[in-house]
């Protein structure tokens, strides 16, 4: 029985041992699991400090975007409003060029009427010296039976036709050409405002549709508007030009408010008297 009661002592040591190396052996793997979940929280939570800073920069960096995105699009408000502005008021110089395309054709046409008159004037007065001519000589043939002098003033009625027949001649082809040149000029003008109407219409839509666009859209139609004014500038400088180089007379024409004084018919008449007697 003794013997019995030390083997069952023994293997209660026995287990007593192997207990409580299996406990230190649970606690170790414990505690090496709770290292290894301590240093996984620890790594997750760097982390999420990273991911938060990042995404608080990334927040800040959008709220700046998005604060030069609002400054660009107040930017090009203003910029479509000053266009809008400057397209009515190329609109208008249009306008008053036409306004002046218009009367320059008046007075161009009252100028052709007071050629004509002139010229039928002068007719009529070579026509009376013509008649007159005949009847001298014809009085001093009856009287004198000079021939020699018949044949001269027939020489010389010969003569004032054939100028008559050329004053006749030139002041035909200059009208014509003058008309031709004035009608081709004013025609080129007038299909040049129309077409640079257009394309500002097509963009004085911008105010409606730059709400809708991003900003590489807005880059983009804002250089087609730049464009547009290039050209209307280019083609209102044309048209100044052309006058200035085939109306000089229009330099007199002065702006006063309310009205326009023009002073070209005084110059129109003083080229065509000059004209009329250098033809003489």
């Amino acid at each position: 029985l003794i013997f019995r009661i030390n083997y069952l002592e023994e293997q209660i040591r026995d287990i007593e041992l192997q207990s409580e190396d299996k406990r230190k052996e649970v606690e170790q793997r414990f505690r090496e699991s709770m290292a290894r979940l301590e240093r996984e929280k620890a790594q997750e939570l760097e982390n999420c400090v990273t991911r938060i800073c990042a995404l608080q920069k990334e927040s800040l960096e959008a709220k700046e975007e998005i604060k030069r995105h609002q400054q660009t699009i107040e930017r090009l408000h203003d910029l479509k409003e000053k266009l809008e502005f400057e397209i009515v008021d190329k609109n208008d110089e249009i306008q008053s060029l036409k306004d002046e395309i218009r009367k320059l054709k008046e007075i161009i046409r009252l100028k052709n009427e007071e050629r004509d008159a002139i010229d039928s004037s002068l007719i009529e007065a070579i026509n009376h010296e013509l008649s007159f001519v005949n009847n001298n000589n014809d009085h001093n043939h009856q009287n004198n039976n000079h021939d020699i002098d018949g044949e001269m003033y027939s020489s010389i009625h010969l003569e004032f036709q054939q100028q008559l027949q050329m004053l006749k001649d030139e002041n035909k082809t200059l009208k014509e050409n003058n008309e031709e040149l004035t009608a081709q000029l004013l025609n080129n003008h007038l299909i040049e405002g129309k077409s640079l109407l257009k394309e500002g219409e097509a963009i004085s839509s911008l105010a409606s549709e730059i709400s809708d666009l991003n900003l590489e859209q807005l880059k983009t139609a804002l250089k087609e508007q730049q464009d547009v004014n290039a050209k209307l500038r280019s083609y209102i400088d044309g048209i100044l030009l052309n006058i200035v180089e085939n109306y000089p007379q229009l330099l007199e024409v002065k702006s006063n408010g309310n009205g326009k004084t023009a002073k070209v018919a005084a110059a129109a008449a003083k080229h065509q008297s000059s004209t009329n007697n250098g033809r003489l």
